[in-house]
Parts: structure tokens; C-alpha cells; sequence
């Protein structure tokens, strides 16, 4: 597993667009990475998370629901783990249909390049 290159005032700018599912693929690995490197930076998710779920709670018309905190957050993070392994297999399956298809064509130009130089000849002959 690499290191995190994100520091914790970048974390911090980071956390709401994280909570608002707003971070590119790049963005969203350095944060996790950097959320499971720092306990500061964890405990700071943790709370901003509190207070989020706090305010929605607030706004939910007096419904007196018990809310699962660290539940709640791990979810969040757990979902967007899961989203990046999903990118990371769309970036691996892209890459391989790319790779795919450079081989097809070079096997095309050989192909075509046996032919034009005398191919025809030489498959008559051994054929």
C-alpha cells in the first residue's frame, strides 16, 4: 500500500467534499489513505461526521431516531472504498482492451507488410 501524498490541511479542506460524495477518484484514494494513516485526521472525520448527522437530525422534524455514529461514517468510508476498487477495475479493464487492440493492429501492419513484400509467394510455396 502506497503512502498518502494529502496533508492534514488538505484533509481538512477535503472532508466536506467527501460527506457530499464530490471527490475525484485521486482525491478520494489520498483521502483514505491519509484517514487511515493520521489518528488526528481520523478523530477530526469523526467529529465533523457528528456534527453533520447531529444537524440532520436536528432538521428531521423532532423524529427521535437513534443514530449509529461510527456505524454511519464507516459506511461512508466503506462505500467509497468500494467505489474506487470499482474504478480501479474499470481503469484495469480500459487499459486491457487498449492493450487488446494495439496488438491487433500490429499484427495488422505485419500482416500487411508480409503481404506487400512477396507473403503471397512465400505462403504459396510452403502451403
Amino acid at each position: 500500500m502506497r503512502r498518502s501524498d494529502m496533508n492534514c490541511k488538505q484533509f481538512q479542506k477535503y472532508i466536506p467534499q467527501f460527506f457530499a460524495e464530490e471527490l475525484n477518484i485521486e482525491e478520494t484514494e489520498s483521502f483514505l489513505l491519509h484517514v487511515t494513516e493520521c489518528k488526528e485526521c481520523a478523530e477530526e472525520l469523526e467529529t465533523m461526521h457528528l456534527l453533520e448527522v447531529g444537524l440532520l437530525q436536528l432538521d428531521s422534524d423532532g423524529k427521535d431516531e437513534n443514530y449509529d455514529f461510527k456505524k454511519l461514517l464507516k459506511g461512508k468510508l466503506d462505500a467509497a472504498e468500494k467505489r474506487l476498487r470499482k474504478a480501479h477495475r474499470a481503469r484495469k479493464v480500459h487499459n486491457t482492451i487498449v492493450a487488446l487492440a494495439n496488438i491487433a493492429a500490429a499484427i495488422g501492419m505485419i500482416y500487411q507488410a508480409f503481404m506487400m513484400f512477396g507473403g503471397e509467394e512465400w505462403l504459396a510455396n510452403y502451403f
